[in-house]
């Protein structure tokens, strides 16, 4: 028989990762721009009509809708925010589909639309003083300025 622990036990792992990250980010000021906005530590954050990309994707329709270059600009701001996540003090360690939102009524046949990342259950603090790793050569985050999507020599 393997080794056992109490499922509290998990769910105290991933909570306290998930506090650190947000009250991290809350205290850079970029929560409620990069992740949902932060209001306490029983983590409880704004409420946004929302779909990750993973629920979009099962619906070929929908997604087929989506212009190539809004959904290549979608990826490219969610790889933005986890640089900037990194850049502020947060690694995510669990960038996947399933963690990508996005606004679903933001207007997606115009304009990118409003992309977070969610999900900080297995994040580490990169600037805890209990983090022994060393992050001293992240010295400057340098935004995109232009926030449209690329342009699609194809579509």
């Amino acid at each position: 028989m393997g080794l056992t622990y109490p499922i509290t036990n998990g769910a105290d792992y991933d909570f306290s990762r998930e506090a650190a990250a947000y009250e991290v980010l809350r205290d850079e000021k970029v929560d409620g721009e990069l992740v949902p906005k932060y209001y306490v530590r029983i983590i409880l954050i704004e409420s946004v009509p929302v779909v990750s990309i993973d629920k979009l994707l099962e619906d070929e329709r929908k997604y087929k809708s989506i212009p190539v270059a809004l959904r290549l600009g979608v990826l490219a701001k969610a790889i933005e925010i986890i640089c900037r996540l990194e850049y502020h003090g947060v690694r995510h360690d669990d960038f996947t589909l399933r963690n990508i939102i996005v606004s679903h009524d933001d207007g997606w046949e115009t304009r990118l639309p409003t992309v977070r990342v969610i999900d900080f259950g297995v994040a580490q603090v990169t600037r805890s003083p209990y983090n022994k790793t060393n992050h001293e050569f992240i010295k400057e985050f340098v935004p995109v300025e232009d926030d449209s999507p690329p342009q699609d020599p194809y579509y």
